[in-house]
Protein backbone atom coordinates (compact mmCIF):
# COMPACT_ATOMS: atom_id res chain seq x y z
CA UNK A 1 0.00 0.00 0.00
CA UNK A 2 1.39 3.39 -1.07
CA UNK A 3 0.15 6.83 -0.05
CA UNK A 4 0.36 10.55 -0.80
CA UNK A 5 -0.40 13.53 1.46
CA UNK A 6 -3.04 15.98 0.23
CA UNK A 7 -2.60 18.77 2.72
CA UNK A 8 -2.97 17.00 6.07
CA UNK A 9 -5.00 14.14 4.57
CA UNK A 10 -3.33 10.82 3.87
CA UNK A 11 -4.61 9.02 0.77
CA UNK A 12 -3.68 5.34 0.63
CA UNK A 13 -3.79 3.61 -2.73
CA UNK A 14 -2.98 0.28 -4.37
CA UNK A 15 -1.37 -0.07 -7.78
CA UNK A 16 -2.11 -2.51 -10.58
CA UNK A 17 -0.12 -2.79 -13.81
CA UNK A 18 -2.05 -3.19 -17.06
CA UNK A 19 -0.50 -3.91 -20.44
CA UNK A 20 -3.49 -2.20 -22.09
CA UNK A 21 -3.10 1.18 -20.39
CA UNK A 22 -1.08 4.04 -21.83
CA UNK A 23 -1.90 6.51 -19.05
CA UNK A 24 -2.48 6.35 -15.29
CA UNK A 25 -6.08 5.55 -14.28
CA UNK A 26 -7.58 6.11 -10.85
CA UNK A 27 -10.71 4.43 -9.46
CA UNK A 28 -12.32 4.31 -6.03
CA UNK A 29 -13.96 1.04 -5.06
CA UNK A 30 -16.22 0.48 -2.05
CA UNK A 31 -14.45 -2.74 -1.05
CA UNK A 32 -10.88 -2.11 -2.23
CA UNK A 33 -10.38 1.63 -1.74
CA UNK A 34 -8.29 3.67 -4.19
CA UNK A 35 -6.87 1.68 -7.10
CA UNK A 36 -4.31 3.20 -9.47
CA UNK A 37 -3.96 1.31 -12.75
CA UNK A 38 -0.60 1.83 -14.45
CA UNK A 39 1.10 1.29 -17.76
CA UNK A 40 4.55 -0.26 -17.62
CA UNK A 41 7.67 1.82 -16.94
CA UNK A 42 6.17 4.81 -15.18
CA UNK A 43 7.85 6.71 -12.36
CA UNK A 44 6.57 6.95 -8.80
CA UNK A 45 6.72 10.72 -9.15
CA UNK A 46 4.26 10.62 -12.07
CA UNK A 47 1.93 8.24 -10.20
CA UNK A 48 1.84 10.54 -7.16
CA UNK A 49 1.26 13.56 -9.38
CA UNK A 50 -1.84 11.99 -10.94
CA UNK A 51 -3.22 10.85 -7.57
CA UNK A 52 -2.75 14.35 -6.11
CA UNK A 53 -4.38 15.89 -9.17
CA UNK A 54 -7.43 13.69 -8.59
CA UNK A 55 -7.34 14.04 -4.79
CA UNK A 56 -10.51 16.21 -4.44
CA UNK A 57 -12.51 13.69 -6.49
CA UNK A 58 -11.00 10.76 -4.56
CA UNK A 59 -11.91 12.32 -1.20
CA UNK A 60 -15.46 13.04 -2.38
CA UNK A 61 -15.87 9.38 -3.32
CA UNK A 62 -14.42 8.17 -0.03
CA UNK A 63 -16.80 10.51 1.79
CA UNK A 64 -19.73 9.04 -0.12
CA UNK A 65 -18.70 5.55 0.90
CA UNK A 66 -18.63 6.76 4.50
CA UNK A 67 -22.40 7.28 4.25
CA UNK A 68 -23.01 3.73 3.12
CA UNK A 69 -24.89 1.44 5.46
CA UNK A 70 -22.79 -1.63 6.20
CA UNK A 71 -24.70 -4.88 6.47
CA UNK A 72 -23.99 -6.09 10.02
CA UNK A 73 -23.59 -9.81 9.35
CA UNK A 74 -23.99 -12.58 6.81
CA UNK A 75 -27.24 -14.49 6.55
CA UNK A 76 -27.36 -17.90 8.18
CA UNK A 77 -30.55 -18.99 6.32
CA UNK A 78 -32.48 -19.90 9.44
CA UNK A 79 -36.00 -19.13 10.63
CA UNK A 80 -36.56 -15.56 11.76
CA UNK A 81 -34.20 -13.83 9.34
CA UNK A 82 -35.59 -11.08 7.11
CA UNK A 83 -35.13 -10.90 3.36
CA UNK A 84 -35.96 -7.87 1.24
CA UNK A 85 -38.35 -8.02 -1.69
CA UNK A 86 -39.34 -4.84 -3.56
CA UNK A 87 -38.10 -2.74 -0.66
CA UNK A 88 -39.86 -4.55 2.19
CA UNK A 89 -38.50 -7.15 4.60
CA UNK A 90 -40.17 -10.54 4.95
CA UNK A 91 -39.40 -13.28 7.46
CA UNK A 92 -38.00 -16.68 6.59
CA UNK A 93 -39.46 -19.82 8.13
CA UNK A 94 -37.69 -23.15 7.61
CA UNK A 95 -40.02 -26.14 7.92
CA UNK A 96 -38.33 -29.51 8.51
CA UNK A 97 -40.09 -32.81 7.80
CA UNK A 98 -38.97 -36.40 7.27
CA UNK A 99 -41.58 -36.75 4.51
CA UNK A 100 -39.98 -34.13 2.26
CA UNK A 101 -38.15 -35.58 -0.74
CA UNK A 102 -37.52 -32.38 -2.71
CA UNK A 103 -37.05 -28.97 -1.02
CA UNK A 104 -39.38 -26.14 -1.99
CA UNK A 105 -40.07 -22.48 -1.30
CA UNK A 106 -43.37 -20.62 -1.33
CA UNK A 107 -44.05 -17.00 -0.48
CA UNK A 108 -47.21 -17.14 1.63
CA UNK A 109 -48.86 -14.47 3.77
CA UNK A 110 -45.77 -12.31 3.87
CA UNK A 111 -43.32 -15.08 4.68
CA UNK A 112 -40.73 -17.15 2.85
CA UNK A 113 -41.62 -20.75 3.72
CA UNK A 114 -38.86 -23.22 2.86
CA UNK A 115 -39.67 -26.91 3.36
CA UNK A 116 -36.75 -29.34 3.64
CA UNK A 117 -35.99 -32.87 4.82
CA UNK A 118 -34.88 -32.99 8.45
CA UNK A 119 -32.40 -35.81 7.92
CA UNK A 120 -29.55 -33.58 6.70
CA UNK A 121 -26.59 -31.82 8.26
CA UNK A 122 -26.65 -28.19 9.34
CA UNK A 123 -24.24 -27.31 6.53
CA UNK A 124 -26.45 -29.04 3.94
CA UNK A 125 -29.51 -27.26 5.30
CA UNK A 126 -27.84 -23.87 4.97
CA UNK A 127 -26.88 -24.54 1.35
CA UNK A 128 -30.30 -25.91 0.41
CA UNK A 129 -32.20 -23.00 1.96
CA UNK A 130 -29.87 -20.50 0.27
CA UNK A 131 -30.32 -22.23 -3.09
CA UNK A 132 -34.10 -22.13 -2.74
CA UNK A 133 -34.09 -18.42 -1.91
CA UNK A 134 -31.67 -17.65 -4.74
CA UNK A 135 -33.80 -19.58 -7.25
CA UNK A 136 -36.92 -17.73 -6.10
CA UNK A 137 -35.24 -14.32 -6.40
CA UNK A 138 -33.95 -15.03 -9.90
CA UNK A 139 -37.37 -16.23 -11.09
CA UNK A 140 -39.12 -13.21 -9.60
CA UNK A 141 -36.47 -10.82 -10.93
CA UNK A 142 -36.83 -12.16 -14.47
CA UNK A 143 -40.62 -11.82 -14.42
CA UNK A 144 -40.76 -8.43 -12.71
CA UNK A 145 -37.91 -6.82 -14.64
CA UNK A 146 -39.30 -8.05 -17.96
CA UNK A 147 -42.58 -6.30 -17.15
CA UNK A 148 -40.93 -3.06 -15.98
CA UNK A 149 -38.52 -2.96 -18.94
CA UNK A 150 -41.51 -3.29 -21.29
CA UNK A 151 -43.37 -0.44 -19.56
CA UNK A 152 -40.35 1.87 -19.36
CA UNK A 153 -39.22 1.10 -22.91
CA UNK A 154 -42.58 2.34 -24.12
CA UNK A 155 -42.32 5.39 -21.86
CA UNK A 156 -38.82 6.34 -23.03
CA UNK A 157 -39.20 5.23 -26.64
CA UNK A 158 -35.95 3.29 -26.27
CA UNK A 159 -36.22 -0.39 -27.13
CA UNK A 160 -33.54 -2.91 -26.06
CA UNK A 161 -32.89 -6.14 -27.95
CA UNK A 162 -33.39 -8.23 -24.85
CA UNK A 163 -32.91 -8.51 -21.10
CA UNK A 164 -31.05 -10.90 -18.80
CA UNK A 165 -30.68 -11.35 -15.05
CA UNK A 166 -27.28 -12.35 -13.67
CA UNK A 167 -25.36 -12.66 -10.44
CA UNK A 168 -22.99 -9.67 -10.54
CA UNK A 169 -20.53 -8.41 -7.93
CA UNK A 170 -20.22 -4.71 -8.65
CA UNK A 171 -22.91 -3.58 -11.09
CA UNK A 172 -26.63 -3.11 -10.66
CA UNK A 173 -27.12 -2.97 -14.40
CA UNK A 174 -25.27 -2.79 -17.69
CA UNK A 175 -25.88 -3.07 -21.42
CA UNK A 176 -24.05 -4.99 -24.10
CA UNK A 177 -22.89 -3.81 -27.52
CA UNK A 178 -25.87 -5.76 -28.88
CA UNK A 179 -28.27 -3.56 -26.88
CA UNK A 180 -29.15 -6.28 -24.38
CA UNK A 181 -29.80 -5.08 -20.83
CA UNK A 182 -28.13 -7.01 -17.99
CA UNK A 183 -29.44 -6.65 -14.44
CA UNK A 184 -28.11 -7.81 -11.09
CA UNK A 185 -30.53 -10.30 -9.52
CA UNK A 186 -30.27 -8.38 -6.23
CA UNK A 187 -32.13 -5.32 -7.51
CA UNK A 188 -35.41 -7.20 -6.99
CA UNK A 189 -34.77 -6.48 -3.29
CA UNK A 190 -34.91 -2.69 -3.86
CA UNK A 191 -38.04 -0.49 -3.90
CA UNK A 192 -39.79 -0.27 -7.26
CA UNK A 193 -38.78 3.39 -7.65
CA UNK A 194 -35.10 2.43 -7.38
CA UNK A 195 -35.53 -0.50 -9.77
CA UNK A 196 -37.15 1.85 -12.28
CA UNK A 197 -34.21 4.25 -11.98
CA UNK A 198 -31.74 1.44 -12.73
CA UNK A 199 -33.78 0.37 -15.77
CA UNK A 200 -34.12 3.95 -17.08
CA UNK A 201 -30.39 4.47 -16.49
CA UNK A 202 -29.53 1.47 -18.69
CA UNK A 203 -32.12 2.31 -21.34
CA UNK A 204 -30.62 5.80 -21.67
CA UNK A 205 -27.20 4.20 -22.11
CA UNK A 206 -28.51 2.61 -25.30
CA UNK A 207 -28.86 6.16 -26.61
CA UNK A 208 -25.84 7.68 -24.85
CA UNK A 209 -23.14 5.06 -24.06
CA UNK A 210 -21.42 7.32 -21.52
CA UNK A 211 -22.19 9.55 -18.54
CA UNK A 212 -22.17 12.80 -20.47
CA UNK A 213 -24.34 15.81 -19.71
CA UNK A 214 -26.75 14.71 -22.45
CA UNK A 215 -27.05 11.29 -20.83
CA UNK A 216 -28.05 12.71 -17.44
CA UNK A 217 -30.48 15.12 -19.09
CA UNK A 218 -32.13 12.15 -20.79
CA UNK A 219 -32.36 10.29 -17.48
CA UNK A 220 -33.90 13.38 -15.84
CA UNK A 221 -36.62 13.57 -18.48
CA UNK A 222 -38.03 10.20 -17.42
CA UNK A 223 -36.85 10.18 -13.81
CA UNK A 224 -36.76 13.80 -12.52
CA UNK A 225 -35.77 12.75 -8.99
CA UNK A 226 -33.06 10.34 -10.16
CA UNK A 227 -30.51 11.90 -7.79
CA UNK A 228 -32.59 10.85 -4.76
CA UNK A 229 -32.97 7.33 -6.13
CA UNK A 230 -29.26 7.15 -6.96
CA UNK A 231 -28.41 8.30 -3.44
CA UNK A 232 -30.68 5.60 -1.99
CA UNK A 233 -28.83 3.00 -4.02
CA UNK A 234 -25.43 4.36 -3.03
CA UNK A 235 -26.24 4.46 0.68
CA UNK A 236 -28.57 1.48 1.08
CA UNK A 237 -27.23 -0.69 -1.74
CA UNK A 238 -25.07 -2.87 0.56
CA UNK A 239 -28.30 -4.00 2.25
CA UNK A 240 -29.33 -5.68 -0.98
CA UNK A 241 -27.43 -8.92 -0.44
CA UNK A 242 -27.56 -12.38 1.03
Amino acid sequence: MTHVMFGKTKIDYKTEISNKRKTVGVSVDYNNGVIVTLPKNISQEEIDRVVLQKAPWILDKLHEFGEVIIKPSDNEFVSGEKYLYLGRGYRLKVIESEDVIKPSLVFYRGKFLVTINNNITEEEQTQIVRDQILKWYIEKAELFLKERVSILSEKTGIQPQGMRVREQQKRWGSCTKDNILIFNRLIIMAPVSVIDYIIIHELCHLKYPNHSENFWKEVAVFCPDFQNRRDWLRIRGPELSF
